[in-house]
This record gives structure tokens, sequence and C-alpha cells, in this order.
């Protein structure tokens, strides 16, 4: 498989410093749980080649990838809004299941009359827009997807390729915001079809 080595590489030295973290601050708990960590972030790269055969299994993890994105999205714009800013807060971010920091939450997002950087579940908004930027392309594969996909999911992937700019734009930040442009420009030059 093409760049396996140099992925192992990099999860020995990643594995080598938790080793060496342990050894220096004594912190076996907190290692053992970031290496196990690390260890599952780097199976993927493995397992997906395993795991991903066919155009069904490409399938589901678009869908995967459309739902995320427009849960990602909404959130994001939701939080942004004044009108619907601390309804959402109070709904899911003060939800200490879904934000293990739910307690200094609200007072970030208190209610004001301007839009503020929206707040998803991804992370700071940086991260969400970088993730919606991401799906954005996937979504519009699954758009155009050739075989059977109903017009249930067309139409919650067209919402989502929709939804993804003004998301990307609530979160206030220069980098995503021109990856957004990045991806118009591609979709500009190559067409939408390539």
């Amino acid at each position: 498989r093409m760049f396996s080595t140099t992925v192992k590489v990099i999860l020995s030295l990643a594995l080598a410093s938790e080793v060496i973290g342990v050894l220096t601050f004594g912190t076996l708990q907190d290692s053992l749980y970031i290496s196990i960590r690390t260890c599952l972030a780097f199976s993927v790269f493995f397992l997906t080649g395993l795991m991903v055969r066919t155009p069904q299994d490409v399938s589901v993890i678009l869908r995967a990838a459309v739902l995320g994105m427009l849960v990602t999205a909404s959130l994001m714009i939701l939080t942004s809004l004044p009108m619907t800013r601390v309804l959402v807060v109070d709904l899911v971010f003060s939800n200490k299941f879904l934000e293990p920091a739910a307690e200094g939450v609200g007072a970030n997002y208190s209610a004001g009359d301007s839009g503020v950087r929206g707040r998803t579940l991804v992370g700071v908004s940086i991260l969400g827009a970088s993730f919606i930027n991401v799906c954005w392309p996937l979504a519009a594969l699954l758009l155009r997807w050739p075989w059977r996909l109903g017009p249930v999911w067309r139409g919650i992937t067209l919402a989502a390729c929709l939804l993804a700019p003004m998301g990307v734009v609530m979160s206030y930040s220069r980098g995503p915001i021109l990856g957004s442009l990045l991806i118009l420009l591609a979709v500009l030059l190559y067409g939408f079809k390539n």
C-alpha cells in the first residue's frame, strides 16, 4: 500500500514520544490513553482499503459525511445568528454529553444582537468550517452519484450543499472562507461533473 511505510514510521515516532512522556513525567494513564487513541486513528489508514470495496460502501461513507456536514453547518449557522443562538446553546451545547465544557459555553454565547463565530460539535469555528470544506465536495459527489440514491437522499444532499457555504461564512475564519472560494473556483474551472 502506498505510504504505508511512512505511516508506520510516524506511528512509531508518536508511540515513542508517549513512552518518553511516561519515563519523563510518570503519566502512565494519560500516555496509555493517548497511545490507544493514536493507534485507533492510524488504523483507519489500513482498514479503509479493506472495508471500502464497492460503490455501495462508498455510498454509505458519503451519506455519513453528508449528515455530519448538514448537522455541522446547521449548528454553525444557528449559533452565529442572534435570534437562534440562545435556543441552540441551551438545547445542544449545555448538554455535558455533547459538550464536555458545557458550563462555560453559555457565558460566551449570551443573547446579543450581533453575529458571532458559530460553534459546532466538531470543535471551534475554524475546525468546524474546515470540516465543512472537506465534506462539501463529498456531498457534491453524492449529489451527482450515478447509482441509485433515492429522492430523499438527493434532497438531503442538496440541502447540505446549499448550507455548506453559509456555514463556512458564519465561522468568520479567513482560512476556511478562502478554502470555500478555492472549491468554488475549482468547480468553475473544471465543471461540476469533474
